[in-house]
This record gives structure tokens, sequence and C-alpha cells, in this order.
């Protein structure tokens, strides 16, 4: 094993790669009594086209198939639910799928061995039939059918809709009735045998243990040792453009009494040098800007522009995408405030300097929790293919000179604005 400092925390993490691929971070805490583990696959609702393991040819899945695998490796053919199993130590269990991973997590304080070779094992034993994946269609379109009634889904999703014209994140994580109801044992089969490999994998446990012993424990899970390394995955360039797909629209919804509205900003990033450190400047120029406590919030709501407001950032492939979500009355009149501001930003070195400290004290906080450390290091493995291990330095030598080079060089007229209003 590799240990790796958490520069400026006082915290060290041990890394390594197992024979078969799979990537291990352990994270030793000695004044806690929880512990945290989760197991990650880089797979999710946007990898829908790739030549499966084993094949030379490319196949298209049905959208909302990394949701549905989700789902299905809780069925085991013992017939015992991992939930059942994780609940007689009092330990909780979940799972989540997202655009870019599916995650398995469990969480407790007591049986950390015995849990974690038991969330090994579920994970690598897959148990698809004709008619259990037959049964889950039912539960997962019913599921579908309860965000089909969501206003904020939906104005996610159409604003993704509006932003992206070929990309799969266009569309629903869950998928579609039309598209879960094609979905076959075959077709969940070839995707977990593709993207549930070791080498496309990571395991990340949080806690107070010795992780020499972890390490062996996880060594010898059978389940895991009976897994080949794989084979680098070929996925589909789906050639998204720089343009935004549809500027401005407006849609009818029932039961909104003030409008909703959602506006992207497409950043592209395919000239960024370090896209990690342009992503550090804009998610401060974002704060600054935008943030609970900032001068743009508080004026639109005094003057009534808004009722609520968000900020908040994602990439996607080369784009960075600057996300914006309000409640507004004058929806038109908002987006316009909106985007003049970003056109007009005047940053000074005081507030970048009082920014870098807040920043850096959230980093210092989250050091101190088993989940908040263990997640950075799954978004750093999922967005980067590394662990960033210097995150405060990189903060602290933020300057107001490479922030205001960046904030010339925006686009701000590539953005997409979506509108929920009263049917």
């Amino acid at each position: 094993m590799k240990e790796l400092e958490l520069k400026g925390l006082d915290q060290n993490i041990f890394y390594e790669e197992i024979p078969n691929g799979l990537k291990v971070v352990l994270i030793p805490f000695k004044n806690k009594k929880n512990y945290y583990a989760c197991y990650t696959t880089k797979y999710g609702s946007v990898n829908l086209d790739f030549v499966p393991k084993d094949s030379n040819k490319m196949m298209s899945s049905p959208m909302g198939i990394a949701h549905f695998l989700e789902h299905k490796l809780f069925e085991q053919e013992s017939g015992e639910s991992p939930f059942e199993f994780f609940s007689k130590s009092g330990t909780g269990c979940n799972a989540g799928t997202s655009y870019k991973k599916t995650s398995y997590y469990i969480y407790g304080v007591n049986d950390l061995e015995k849990n974690l070779d038991y969330l090994i094992s579920f994970v690598n034993s897959p148990y698809f039939t004709d008619t259990n994946v037959e049964k889950e269609k039912g539960i997962i379109i019913e599921e579908i059918k309860m965000y089909d009634d969501n206003p904020e889904w939906i104005l996610t999703e159409e604003v993704q809709k509006s932003t992206f014209k070929n990309h799969p994140i266009r569309y629903d994580v869950a998928g579609y009735e039309d598209t879960v109801s094609k979905i076959t044992k075959e077709d969940l089969y070839n995707c977990y045998n593709t993207f549930y490999s070791p080498n496309n994998m990571l395991l990340v446990v949080a806690g107070n243990f010795e992780p020499d012993k972890i390490m062996e424990l996880i060594k010898s899970n059978k389940e895991l040792n009976s897994k080949d390394k794989g084979q680098s995955i070929k996925q589909k360039d789906y050639k998204e453009p720089f343009e935004v797909n549809e500027k401005y629209k407006e849609i009818a919804f029932p039961n909104i009494s003030i409008p909703k509205v959602a506006t992207n900003i497409k950043l592209s990033l395919k000239d960024v040098k370090d896209k990690y450190e342009y992503s550090t400047y804009i998610m401060a120029l974002i704060s600054l800007m935008f943030g609970s406590s900032s001068d743009f919030k508080e004026e639109m709501l005094v003057k009534k522009y808004i009722t609520s407001f968000s900020a908040g950032s994602m990439m996607v492939d080369d784009y960075f995408i600057i996300e914006f979500y309000a409640e507004s009355e004058k929806p038109k009149e908002f987006i316009e405030k909106l985007i003049d501001n970003f056109k007009n930003i005047k940053i000074t070195k005081e507030q970048l300097e009082r920014y870098k400290k807040v920043k850096i004290a959230s980093i210092v906080m989250n050091s101190d929790n088993v989940e908040s450390v263990s997640e950075d290091i799954i978004n750093d493995y999922i967005t980067w293919d590394k662990i960033i291990d210097n995150q405060i330095e990189i903060v602290r030598n933020m300057n107001i000179e490479c922030l205001n080079k960046i904030i010339e060089d925006l686009d701000i007229d590539n953005n997409a604005t979506v509108v929920l209003k009263q049917k």
C-alpha cells in the first residue's frame, strides 16, 4: 500500500490497486467510532453506447439501465436481502445512480469487517432472471411516474435538453416507461460485465481500523477474487457541439403558483490546460457572485424578482456548466438581470481572500467527517481519475490575476433557459 498525505490536513490515506485492477482507498481515523464504506463503479446513466466485454461491436443500451441494474443487485440468488443482513448489526445501507457513477454504501458503528465483506460479495454477485427483471420493471415505472409529477425534476431534465444536443445527459437517470420496458437480463449482464469490472471500480473505507487488516480482508474476498481485470472500455463519442441546443423555452405545468426558472451557462474546457484549477476558480466566482450572502441574491429578493435562488456547477466531458435555479414572478426580467450581472463582474482581491479563508475552513471541517472525506475522494476519482491531495494548497494559491483572466474569457451568451409556468 502507498501512504498518501492529504496536505494541510491531519489525515493520511492508504491507496492500492490490487492485482485485478480494483482501486482501494483506506482512510483510518483514530478518534471515530463510526465508519463509512462505499463501493463505486464509474458507470451511470450517460454510459449508454459501448462495446461490451468479449465483443467488438458497439451496443446501445436502453435509457435508465444503470439505475435498473442498481436495483437488481439487491436481489440475491440466496433470497437474502442485503438490507436485512445489514440491519442485524444496526448498519445502514443504500445505493445511488447518477449521470456518471453508481455507488453502494454502508455506514454504522458495528461489525465493520463482516459488513464490508458482505458489501463486496453482494455487489460482485449479480443474479438476473427473466422473472425478476420483469417484476422490477413495474416497480421502476411507478417510480418514474412519481418523478413526472415533480416540477423540479422536470425542470432539471428540460434544461439539460436545452443545453445539450447529443450528449445522453439530456435523458432522465431513471429512464422512461418505454425504455425500461425493453430491458432484458441479457442487457443487464452486458452492462454489468463491462462496467462492474474491477479496473472500472473504486472501494473507499473510512473509520477507526488497521489499514493492513482491512486490505487483507478485501483481497481475500472470494467473489472479488473471481473477477478478472477486464479490458479498457470503448464508448461512443457523442460529438457534443459547443452551442446550446435551445436558448429559451416555456413549459406549461400543473399546480405551479410561482414560475420556476433554470438557466445553464455552457463553457468549453477544450483549450483549458488545468481543468481542476479552472473549476476551482469558477466555483469561487459562483460563490462570490451568487452565493447565499451575495449582493445579487439580496437585491433580487428585496426587489421581488425572485422568491428563491440557488447556483451550482457540474462538468460534462469537455464542458463546464454553471447552473441557476429560481422561483420568479418575472422570469424574463430576472434572467436579463442575471446575465447582465455576469457580464459586469467585479471581484476585488479582498473578496477573493475572504472566500479562500472560508473555503479552507470548510475543507478542514469536512476532513473530520468519515462520509465527507470519502465522497470527496470518490468524486475526485470519477471526475479527474486521481485523488486531489493538495486541495488547500490549490485554494491558497488562487490569485486575483488568474481569476480576472478567466472572467475575461467567459462566454456568457452561450446559455439556455427553461421556465415552468402554471398550466
